[in-house]
Protein backbone atom coordinates (compact mmCIF):
# COMPACT_ATOMS: atom_id res chain seq x y z
CA UNK A 1 0.00 0.00 0.00
CA UNK A 2 1.16 3.52 -0.62
CA UNK A 3 2.29 5.71 2.32
CA UNK A 4 -0.76 7.90 1.81
CA UNK A 5 -4.07 7.08 0.19
CA UNK A 6 -7.34 8.87 -0.36
CA UNK A 7 -10.57 7.49 1.00
CA UNK A 8 -13.93 8.40 -0.50
CA UNK A 9 -14.05 12.18 -0.85
CA UNK A 10 -16.62 13.97 1.31
CA UNK A 11 -17.99 17.44 0.67
CA UNK A 12 -15.45 19.85 2.22
CA UNK A 13 -16.28 21.58 5.45
CA UNK A 14 -17.31 25.20 4.99
CA UNK A 15 -19.03 24.53 1.66
CA UNK A 16 -22.09 26.72 1.21
CA UNK A 17 -24.95 24.64 -0.19
CA UNK A 18 -27.54 26.83 -1.88
CA UNK A 19 -30.82 25.78 -3.48
CA UNK A 20 -33.44 27.64 -5.52
CA UNK A 21 -36.60 26.07 -6.95
CA UNK A 22 -38.58 27.02 -10.04
CA UNK A 23 -42.27 26.65 -10.78
CA UNK A 24 -43.24 26.37 -14.44
CA UNK A 25 -46.84 26.95 -15.52
CA UNK A 26 -48.38 27.36 -18.93
CA UNK A 27 -49.99 30.66 -19.91
CA UNK A 28 -53.74 30.70 -20.71
CA UNK A 29 -52.92 30.80 -24.43
CA UNK A 30 -50.76 27.68 -24.08
CA UNK A 31 -47.45 29.47 -24.37
CA UNK A 32 -44.66 29.03 -21.86
CA UNK A 33 -44.77 31.59 -19.11
CA UNK A 34 -41.65 32.82 -17.29
CA UNK A 35 -40.80 30.52 -14.40
CA UNK A 36 -41.72 31.50 -10.88
CA UNK A 37 -38.56 31.47 -8.79
CA UNK A 38 -38.62 30.60 -5.10
CA UNK A 39 -36.57 32.24 -2.43
CA UNK A 40 -33.03 30.94 -1.99
CA UNK A 41 -32.08 28.79 1.01
CA UNK A 42 -28.52 27.97 1.98
CA UNK A 43 -26.49 26.33 4.68
CA UNK A 44 -22.80 26.07 5.52
CA UNK A 45 -21.53 22.54 5.94
CA UNK A 46 -20.13 21.96 9.42
CA UNK A 47 -16.61 20.61 9.98
CA UNK A 48 -16.78 17.04 11.22
CA UNK A 49 -13.67 15.99 13.16
CA UNK A 50 -12.82 12.31 13.59
CA UNK A 51 -10.04 9.78 13.10
CA UNK A 52 -9.58 6.02 12.69
CA UNK A 53 -6.55 3.87 13.50
CA UNK A 54 -6.16 0.28 12.29
CA UNK A 55 -3.35 -2.20 12.80
CA UNK A 56 -1.83 -3.61 9.61
CA UNK A 57 -1.61 -6.96 11.45
CA UNK A 58 -3.52 -8.11 14.50
CA UNK A 59 -0.50 -10.20 15.51
CA UNK A 60 3.06 -10.15 14.23
CA UNK A 61 5.80 -12.70 14.93
CA UNK A 62 9.19 -11.10 15.57
CA UNK A 63 12.71 -12.37 16.12
CA UNK A 64 13.62 -12.23 19.84
CA UNK A 65 16.13 -9.52 20.71
CA UNK A 66 15.74 -7.88 17.28
CA UNK A 67 14.42 -4.44 16.41
CA UNK A 68 11.02 -4.27 14.71
CA UNK A 69 8.74 -1.85 12.89
CA UNK A 70 5.01 -2.24 13.54
CA UNK A 71 2.67 -0.84 10.87
CA UNK A 72 -0.57 1.05 11.50
CA UNK A 73 -2.91 3.07 9.28
CA UNK A 74 -4.21 6.45 10.43
CA UNK A 75 -7.22 7.87 8.55
CA UNK A 76 -8.73 11.34 8.75
CA UNK A 77 -12.42 10.41 8.65
CA UNK A 78 -13.49 14.04 8.93
CA UNK A 79 -14.22 16.45 6.10
CA UNK A 80 -11.42 18.98 6.61
CA UNK A 81 -7.64 18.90 6.82
CA UNK A 82 -6.39 18.32 10.34
CA UNK A 83 -3.34 17.53 12.46
CA UNK A 84 -3.28 14.33 14.52
CA UNK A 85 -1.01 13.77 17.52
CA UNK A 86 0.28 10.19 17.74
CA UNK A 87 1.21 8.25 20.85
CA UNK A 88 2.56 4.78 21.60
CA UNK A 89 2.01 2.49 24.56
CA UNK A 90 4.39 -0.46 24.96
CA UNK A 91 5.97 -2.21 27.94
CA UNK A 92 9.34 -0.50 28.29
CA UNK A 93 10.70 -3.53 30.12
CA UNK A 94 10.20 -5.63 26.98
CA UNK A 95 11.07 -3.22 24.17
CA UNK A 96 12.59 0.23 23.73
CA UNK A 97 10.31 2.72 21.99
CA UNK A 98 12.34 4.63 19.37
CA UNK A 99 9.71 6.68 17.59
CA UNK A 100 7.10 6.80 14.83
CA UNK A 101 7.99 6.99 11.14
CA UNK A 102 5.70 8.00 8.28
CA UNK A 103 8.34 7.26 5.63
CA UNK A 104 8.49 3.48 5.83
CA UNK A 105 9.98 1.04 8.31
CA UNK A 106 13.45 2.53 7.84
CA UNK A 107 12.38 6.18 8.00
CA UNK A 108 13.43 8.70 10.61
CA UNK A 109 11.20 9.17 13.63
CA UNK A 110 8.70 12.03 13.50
CA UNK A 111 9.45 14.91 15.82
CA UNK A 112 6.97 15.60 17.28
CA UNK A 113 5.04 12.37 16.58
CA UNK A 114 2.17 13.84 14.54
CA UNK A 115 0.82 13.76 11.01
CA UNK A 116 -1.21 16.24 8.99
CA UNK A 117 -3.86 14.54 6.87
CA UNK A 118 -6.19 15.86 4.22
CA UNK A 119 -9.89 15.09 4.57
CA UNK A 120 -10.31 11.39 3.91
CA UNK A 121 -6.57 10.70 3.68
CA UNK A 122 -5.10 7.47 5.02
CA UNK A 123 -1.41 7.22 5.93
CA UNK A 124 0.71 4.22 6.89
CA UNK A 125 2.97 4.87 9.88
CA UNK A 126 5.41 2.54 11.62
CA UNK A 127 6.10 2.29 15.33
CA UNK A 128 9.86 1.74 15.64
CA UNK A 129 10.98 -0.45 18.52
CA UNK A 130 14.39 -1.56 19.71
CA UNK A 131 15.15 -5.21 20.53
CA UNK A 132 12.07 -7.08 21.74
CA UNK A 133 12.64 -9.41 24.68
CA UNK A 134 11.23 -12.92 24.42
CA UNK A 135 8.13 -13.71 26.42
CA UNK A 136 4.37 -13.55 26.22
CA UNK A 137 2.75 -11.66 23.32
CA UNK A 138 3.66 -7.98 23.64
CA UNK A 139 0.88 -5.44 22.93
CA UNK A 140 1.90 -2.36 20.93
CA UNK A 141 -0.76 0.36 20.91
CA UNK A 142 -0.86 3.38 18.59
CA UNK A 143 -3.22 6.23 19.43
CA UNK A 144 -4.23 9.30 17.41
CA UNK A 145 -6.03 12.46 18.57
CA UNK A 146 -7.29 15.27 16.33
CA UNK A 147 -5.80 18.61 17.25
CA UNK A 148 -8.70 20.80 16.13
CA UNK A 149 -11.08 19.23 18.66
CA UNK A 150 -11.73 16.00 20.52
CA UNK A 151 -13.83 14.72 23.39
CA UNK A 152 -17.55 14.13 23.68
CA UNK A 153 -19.10 12.93 20.40
CA UNK A 154 -21.45 15.55 19.02
CA UNK A 155 -19.84 18.42 20.92
CA UNK A 156 -20.08 21.64 18.90
CA UNK A 157 -17.79 24.66 18.69
CA UNK A 158 -19.92 27.28 16.92
CA UNK A 159 -18.17 29.12 14.10
CA UNK A 160 -14.82 27.35 14.64
CA UNK A 161 -14.73 25.61 11.26
CA UNK A 162 -13.86 26.89 7.76
CA UNK A 163 -15.92 29.77 6.39
CA UNK A 164 -17.48 30.29 9.82
CA UNK A 165 -19.00 26.81 9.90
CA UNK A 166 -19.61 25.00 13.15
CA UNK A 167 -17.05 22.40 14.23
CA UNK A 168 -18.55 19.08 15.39
CA UNK A 169 -16.73 16.22 17.13
CA UNK A 170 -17.47 12.94 15.35
CA UNK A 171 -18.91 9.73 16.76
CA UNK A 172 -15.43 8.44 17.65
CA UNK A 173 -14.64 11.45 19.79
CA UNK A 174 -11.88 12.46 17.33
CA UNK A 175 -9.55 9.97 18.99
CA UNK A 176 -8.79 6.31 18.20
CA UNK A 177 -6.25 3.57 18.80
CA UNK A 178 -5.35 0.07 17.66
CA UNK A 179 -3.17 -2.77 18.95
CA UNK A 180 -0.78 -5.28 17.39
CA UNK A 181 0.46 -8.24 19.44
CA UNK A 182 4.14 -9.07 18.94
CA UNK A 183 4.98 -12.75 19.37
CA UNK A 184 8.55 -13.92 20.00
CA UNK A 185 8.22 -17.68 19.54
CA UNK A 186 11.04 -19.66 17.97
CA UNK A 187 9.30 -19.95 14.61
CA UNK A 188 9.62 -16.21 14.15
CA UNK A 189 13.34 -16.62 13.58
CA UNK A 190 12.90 -18.51 10.31
CA UNK A 191 12.24 -16.90 6.97
CA UNK A 192 9.24 -19.15 6.24
CA UNK A 193 7.01 -18.63 3.23
CA UNK A 194 4.76 -21.00 1.29
CA UNK A 195 2.87 -20.76 -1.99
CA UNK A 196 -0.15 -23.01 -2.61
CA UNK A 197 -2.00 -23.25 -5.93
CA UNK A 198 -5.50 -24.54 -6.63
CA UNK A 199 -7.79 -24.48 -9.65
CA UNK A 200 -11.46 -24.63 -10.57
CA UNK A 201 -13.03 -25.25 -13.98
CA UNK A 202 -16.25 -23.94 -15.48
CA UNK A 203 -17.26 -25.29 -18.89
CA UNK A 204 -19.61 -23.47 -21.30
CA UNK A 205 -22.38 -25.95 -20.38
CA UNK A 206 -22.00 -25.14 -16.69
CA UNK A 207 -20.19 -28.35 -15.83
CA UNK A 208 -16.68 -28.68 -14.40
CA UNK A 209 -15.34 -30.66 -17.37
CA UNK A 210 -12.04 -29.59 -18.91
CA UNK A 211 -13.22 -29.04 -22.50
CA UNK A 212 -12.35 -26.41 -25.12
CA UNK A 213 -13.87 -23.09 -24.13
CA UNK A 214 -13.86 -23.90 -20.41
CA UNK A 215 -12.52 -21.23 -18.08
CA UNK A 216 -9.96 -22.26 -15.48
CA UNK A 217 -9.59 -20.06 -12.40
CA UNK A 218 -6.22 -20.34 -10.66
CA UNK A 219 -5.87 -19.35 -7.01
CA UNK A 220 -2.43 -18.72 -5.51
CA UNK A 221 -2.11 -18.27 -1.74
CA UNK A 222 1.20 -16.91 -0.45
CA UNK A 223 1.66 -17.28 3.31
CA UNK A 224 4.42 -15.58 5.27
CA UNK A 225 5.37 -16.34 8.88
CA UNK A 226 8.32 -13.95 8.97
CA UNK A 227 9.14 -10.66 7.24
CA UNK A 228 9.88 -10.99 3.52
CA UNK A 229 11.55 -8.46 1.26
CA UNK A 230 10.65 -7.80 -2.39
CA UNK A 231 8.23 -10.75 -2.64
CA UNK A 232 7.29 -11.53 -6.25
CA UNK A 233 4.86 -14.19 -7.51
CA UNK A 234 5.11 -15.34 -11.13
CA UNK A 235 2.98 -17.92 -12.95
CA UNK A 236 3.24 -18.83 -16.63
CA UNK A 237 0.04 -19.40 -18.61
CA UNK A 238 0.08 -23.13 -19.46
CA UNK A 239 0.24 -24.33 -23.08
CA UNK A 240 -3.16 -24.99 -24.61
CA UNK A 241 -4.77 -22.09 -22.78
CA UNK A 242 -5.23 -18.37 -23.31
CA UNK A 243 -5.09 -15.77 -20.55
CA UNK A 244 -8.41 -14.02 -19.83
CA UNK A 245 -7.66 -10.32 -20.06
CA UNK A 246 -8.49 -8.34 -16.92
CA UNK A 247 -8.92 -11.42 -14.71
CA UNK A 248 -5.92 -10.78 -12.43
CA UNK A 249 -6.68 -9.82 -8.83
CA UNK A 250 -4.76 -9.51 -5.55
CA UNK A 251 -6.65 -9.98 -2.28
CA UNK A 252 -9.94 -9.77 -4.20
CA UNK A 253 -9.01 -6.40 -5.74
CA UNK A 254 -8.59 -6.19 -9.49
CA UNK A 255 -5.20 -5.12 -10.83
CA UNK A 256 -4.46 -4.17 -14.41
CA UNK A 257 -2.61 -6.30 -16.93
CA UNK A 258 -0.39 -3.36 -17.89
CA UNK A 259 3.07 -2.66 -16.50
CA UNK A 260 1.98 0.34 -14.43
CA UNK A 261 1.81 1.49 -10.81
CA UNK A 262 -0.25 -1.37 -9.40
CA UNK A 263 1.11 -4.72 -8.20
CA UNK A 264 0.23 -6.92 -11.17
CA UNK A 265 0.97 -7.29 -14.87
CA UNK A 266 0.67 -9.81 -17.70
CA UNK A 267 3.58 -9.87 -20.15
CA UNK A 268 1.97 -12.04 -22.79
CA UNK A 269 3.18 -15.34 -21.35
CA UNK A 270 2.95 -15.07 -17.55
CA UNK A 271 1.39 -13.07 -14.74
CA UNK A 272 3.69 -11.20 -12.37
CA UNK A 273 2.54 -9.87 -8.98
CA UNK A 274 4.93 -7.74 -6.93
CA UNK A 275 3.88 -8.08 -3.30
CA UNK A 276 6.81 -5.93 -2.16
CA UNK A 277 8.00 -6.00 1.44
CA UNK A 278 5.55 -8.19 3.36
CA UNK A 279 5.10 -8.03 7.15
CA UNK A 280 5.21 -11.26 9.11
CA UNK A 281 2.15 -13.49 9.48
CA UNK A 282 0.61 -12.13 6.28
CA UNK A 283 -1.43 -14.03 3.69
CA UNK A 284 -1.86 -12.73 0.14
CA UNK A 285 -4.24 -14.29 -2.41
CA UNK A 286 -3.86 -13.97 -6.17
CA UNK A 287 -6.39 -15.09 -8.78
CA UNK A 288 -6.39 -15.16 -12.58
CA UNK A 289 -8.16 -17.06 -15.34
CA UNK A 290 -7.32 -18.83 -18.59
CA UNK A 291 -9.53 -20.29 -21.31
CA UNK A 292 -8.85 -23.78 -22.63
CA UNK A 293 -8.36 -23.59 -26.41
Amino acid sequence: MSPAARAQTATPAGTVITNVARLNVAAPDGSTAPPIVSNSVSLTLAQLVDVAVTAALASQPVVPDAAVAVAFDVTNTGNADDDFALSVAVDAARATYIGISADGADGAALAPPAVRLRAGERRRVHVLLGPVAAGDPLPVRLGAVAQSASGTPGAVRPGAGPNGADLVVGSGGARADAVTLLGTDAAAGTDAATLAKSQSVRAPDGSTRAVPGAVVTYRLVARFTAPALAALVEDAVPPGTRYVAGSLSVDARAVSDADDDDAGRFDGTAIHVALGDVPAAATRTIRFQVTIQ
